[in-house]
């Protein structure tokens, strides 16, 4: 069994004046149950060789007596973006408005909101690599005449963490909610002589 610096020391092999000769062996590692670990499939074959001297003393050599495994341990966890907008004055059509998902201000996706004010956005991967805490910036850049956004982009974190199976923990904040109000536009034009307005 390896200790926690990777190092195993095997128990002895016993030889004795009446064991001379050559023996070989296998040395392999047993794939362990550790989620996210991919095991060496390397095999050594070790020579052992037993000799007996003239006082009939046993002597040991190996062909070898070290020998390495790397194993690699990998993991990865996903995170599902989604926004969300809260349309008053109107009715909420398909694609109306589109919202921009950023990260380090680079736009890495965008989505349509649809007609329950939902945008969903595909799921973006986490590996070993991406352990950590992620900035994004959930945006829309514009929107149609006589409609009044609340916020034009609302921000979040994400936090990546190793749970040391073979997985990520991924937190997110909420996902953001937009309000936007719908106001019908119109122009009153008058004409003709003695018109009078008066402001009441």
């Amino acid at each position: 069994v390896c200790d926690t610096e990777g190092n195993a020391v095997m128990g002895p092999l016993v030889y004795s004046n009446f064991d001379a000769g050559q023996y070989a062996f296998t040395l392999k590692e047993e794939n362990g149950a550790a989620g996210g670990v991919t095991y060496d499939e390397t095999e050594y074959i070790v020579q052992v060789t037993v000799t007996v001297d003239d006082e009939g003393m046993p002597a040991i050599a190996l062909s070898e007596e070290a020998f390495r495994f790397a194993n690699r341990y990998d993991a990865s966890g996903v995170w599902h973006p989604a926004a969300q907008a809260v349309l008053t004055g109107a009715e909420m059509q398909d694609g109306l408005f589109v919202v921009s998902l950023y990260e380090d201000g680079e736009e890495r996706q965008a989505a349509a909101l649809d007609r329950s004010g939902q945008a969903v956005f595909e799921e973006i991967t986490y590996g070993i690599a991406d352990i950590g805490t992620h900035s994004y910036t959930f945006r829309i850049a514009s929107q149609p005449a006589g409609y009044e956004l609340d916020a034009l982009e609302y921000s979040l974190e994400v936090v990546a963490a190793d749970a040391g199976d073979g997985t990520l923990t991924v937190q997110a904040g909420d996902a953001p909610v937009f309000g936007i109000a719908y106001h019908a536009q119109g122009t009153l034009s008058l004409g003709g002589k003695g018109v009078t307005l008066w402001n009441l």
